[in-house]
């Protein structure tokens, strides 16, 4: 599901959560709209 590490000017691992319509290069969009965060 999700790849960890640092790269680039991070300051240490993270996870990046994204959702995109239409595909790997669609519009992203909001996960608020999606999923309910506790």
């Amino acid at each position: 599901m999700a790849k960890s590490g640092n790269t680039g000017i991070g300051t240490g691992a993270h996870l990046h959560f994204e959702i995109r319509l239409g595909g790997r290069w669609g519009a992203s969009q909001d996960p608020k709209k999606f999923v309910k965060f506790n």
